[in-house]
């Protein structure tokens, strides 16, 4: 178990960044290119334009990493200056969302389409990026679940369900399986994936899963996996997406096989 220490470093909004120039490339490119393509209007802009951008300093060990905590957020809205970060997520539930993390560079962008959908019916919606990690799902998967969990914490989250794919599917399961009490009992994931060539020790522990999705009556969990297959994109019949819906294949038997000898006694 890693001890990160996290201090806050500032608060804008993509509406700011944008006036002062500042904006990502990535960011720019959502509001005024695939913003068209979504059949967005100016409500659905106007959300993306107020979306909080976090900051944050997390030391791990020998090593600092920058946290970007983006964020479309009902109570943000209702003062100028932002309200404390202790009351800013309290009033509604929240939901993780996390992209392929490490394959894709900018994933939290993949599913901004459910996330405004979402926040639409009066959710608040987080996105948790550490650009260091853009480019390695390795590492992510290593320092990621506590980075995550890190963040949360700091932003005074307690109770999150998640909305992942890819790895980030993959991560989101390690960060609920290292402290449940952080996340709600349901949770959608979607593709679900290991880095290329994983081998040995997978990502994810499925025995402490197991015991998780078990122990109903303790601590309820539930995990919704969808998948879609799209050839050269995701492929269940090989690599890595056949060793990730293998492992949930079999998560699956077993607890269902438990459940029914329970029944019959």
């Amino acid at each position: 178990m890693f001890h990160i220490h996290f201090d806050h470093v500032s608060t804008t909004t993509m509406r700011e960044t944008l006036a002062k120039g500042h904006m990502d490339e990535a960011d720019e490119s959502l509001l005024r290119t695939y913003g068209d393509r979504l059949g967005w209007g100016p409500r659905e802009q106007d959300y993306l334009m107020d979306m909080a951008i976090d900051t944050l300093q997390a030391k791990l060990a020998h090593t600092v990493y920058e946290v970007k905590v983006r964020s479309l957020c009902h109570c943000q809205a209702a003062t100028a200056d932002y309200l404390n970060l202790k009351e800013r997520f309290q009033l509604h539930q929240c939901i993780l969302v996390m992209g392929d993390a490490g394959v894709v560079q900018d994933f939290w962008m993949q599913l901004v389409q459910p996330a405004v959908e979402f926040y639409k019916r009066d959710y608040n919606v987080l996105f948790v990026d550490v650009p260091e990690l853009r480019r390695n799902p390795n590492k992510w998967l290593q320092h990621g679940p506590p980075l995550v969990r890190g963040a949360l914490k700091l932003m005074n989250i307690q109770d999150v369900s998640a909305l992942a794919t890819g790895v980030g599917g993959a991560l989101v399961l390690q960060a609920i399986l290292e402290d449940t009490r952080m996340f709600r009992k349901t949770h959608h994931i979607f593709n679900l994936n290991f880095p290329q060539g994983v081998e040995g020790k997978l990502p994810v522990d499925f025995d402490t899963l197991e015991l998780a999705l078990r122990a109903q009556d303790i601590s309820p969990l539930q995990l919704w996996f969808a998948y879609q297959d799209e050839p050269g994109v995701y492929d269940r019949s090989e690599g890595s997406p056949w060793k990730a819906s293998y492992e949930v294949s079999r998560l699956q038997a077993r607890v269902e096989s438990m459940r029914r000898r329970g029944k019959r006694q």
